[in-house]
């Protein structure tokens, strides 16, 4: 008789532990207390209850970690207790109940497991394939090289978007044969340019990881070679160029998506998890392919755009900007002269006796000078001026953010830098040698750019009346 009240004891001791996985106290209560009904049975006292608890709950801990489905406890029980036959009756339906609930209850938890499996899989490639139509309809909105370059970076940093930690954006130089870094973005939405920024960080220099080279050891090399994604997850210590990058980045595992145009490789984009440390994986890594996909046809839709822009307000022979240009330019940023955000001074060049430079030694001749002068001029500028090529043997140039006496100097210096420079047969010019005349004017409020230009006209005028080879600005009133 005591094998039967052990056996059902211990087949009553998973239906509780099976009904409350989560509370150890709750499990060994109710243990205790249908051991209580089994041992009334039998009139078993209480002394040996009390040992039969013990092994109750040295069973517990023995077994905790066994995994059974179980019928619910308190049909269980009453259900053989109602049951007039003998104990050995009893035993025969708790077993015949808990092994046909056993099947029962794992047919369907396996069956809901599959279905919370499913439910989170659907709703992962929901929001995948959100990201993927939110980022599309973004980079559709905008053909700005530097704003698809934003967009890709914030889809695979933010929580809305693929939610790594850190993305870099590394351009690839042929000249260089290497990568080399350009933007850096992480959750918090900053963004460095890393590439010919005074913010450069010094660890993102000379990097050797960056060489295109040793390909079966540098992931940036492979990634040029195979033109494939690429997931670093561990580091061979044995290695010096690995152990830099990983060092140098700060991170344990990353991936690398390669910008592709044309099957040329462009550059690389570098992703991780530098703050939580997890790891990249493979699918995590594939779910970002089609964004990079969209992007890399993004970025060439952009510089087709650009360059026919480039196209359309570019001067053919010298590379500078045409009069297009300089109206496009000037009509950008009337508002904000208007307003007096800041000063704006133009200069009218001409090239002395040119006419007579072209008819000496021929029109080749001349075009090879006027390219050269314009490398001169462009030379002397800064970033934010504009350098126009009028036509002919005439140029503009727009100095933004510059106040008279700055424009002055900067036209002095290319008057006298144009003055030095050797050309071809420029000792037969009348005087002696190829020069340049200079009219300046500072923006006063003018609503069109001929009324703006008309003053700096003049004072090219009036510098070609005082002898050429001069710099002259006029005010709309004085010559100076």
């Amino acid at each position: 008789m005591s094998i039967y009240i052990f056996i059902l004891i211990f087949i009553t001791f998973h239906f509780i532990k099976e009904l409350f996985p989560t509370s150890r106290f709750l499990i060994y209560s109710l243990s205790l207390f249908s051991s209580l009904i089994y041992f009334s049975l039998v009139k078993m006292d209480l002394s040996m209850f009390i040992i039969i608890s013990l092994l109750i709950y040295s069973t517990f801990i023995i077994q905790k970690n066994l995994n059974y489905y179980i019928f619910p406890l308190f049909i269980t029980i009453p259900l053989t207790l109602a049951i007039k036959t003998e104990f050995k009756n009893l035993m025969f339906y708790q077993l015949a109940l808990y092994f046909s609930t056993l099947f029962i209850f794992k047919f369907y938890k396996k069956n809901k497991i599959q279905n919370i499996i499913t439910k989170e899989l659907l709703l992962k490639k929901s929001k995948e394939l959100s990201v993927i139509r939110k980022t599309s309809l973004m980079f559709q909105k905008t053909l700005d090289y530097d704003e698809l370059i934003e967009i890709l970076l914030k889809t695979l940093t933010s929580v809305e978007g693929l939610n790594f930690d850190r993305a870099i954006i590394f351009l690839f130089d042929e000249r260089m044969n290497e990568f080399i870094p350009y933007y850096l973005k992480d959750k918090n939405f900053k963004k460095r340019i890393l590439l010919n920024s005074g913010e450069t960080p010094t660890e993102y220099l000379d990097l050797q990881f960056l060489k295109v080279k040793n390909s079966i050891i540098n992931p940036f090399g492979k990634a040029f070679d195979t033109k494939e994604p690429i997931v670093i997850e561990n580091i061979d210590n044995s290695d010096s160029v690995q152990n830099i990058l990983f060092k140098t980045l700060g991170t344990n595992s990353f991936g690398l998506l390669p910008l592709i145009e044309k099957n040329h490789i462009k550059g690389v984009v570098f992703v991780d998890n530098y703050n939580t440390k997890t790891i990249i994986t493979n699918e995590e890594l594939d779910n970002s392919v089609s964004i990079i996909h969209q992007a890399s046809t993004a970025l060439i839709n952009s510089n087709l755009y650009k360059q026919s822009q480039n196209l359309a307000y570019t001067d053919s022979l010298t590379g500078l900007f045409n009069k297009r240009y300089l109206d496009f330019s000037f009509e950008q940023n009337l508002g904000k002269l208007l307003s007096k955000e800041f000063d704006l001074a133009a200069l009218i060049i001409d090239v002395d006796y040119f006419k007579n430079y072209n008819d000496t030694n021929g029109h080749i001749a001349g075009n090879t000078a006027l390219k050269r002068i314009a490398e001169l001029l462009l030379t002397e500028s800064r970033n934010k001026d504009v350098v126009v090529r009028f036509g002919g043997e005439e140029f503009c140039i727009l100095l933004f953010d510059i106040d008279k006496d700055g424009a002055l100097g900067v036209a002095e210096r290319m008057r006298n830098r144009v003055e030095k420079e050797s050309f071809f047969n420029e000792t037969l010019q009348p005087n002696k040698n190829l020069s340049i005349s200079i009219g300046l004017s500072m923006f006063n409020g003018e609503n069109t750019l001929e009324l703006f230009l008309e003053k700096a006209d003049k004072a090219l005028y009036e510098a070609k009346n005082r002898g050429r080879n001069k710099v002259i600005y006029y005010n709309g009133e004085n010559y100076v």
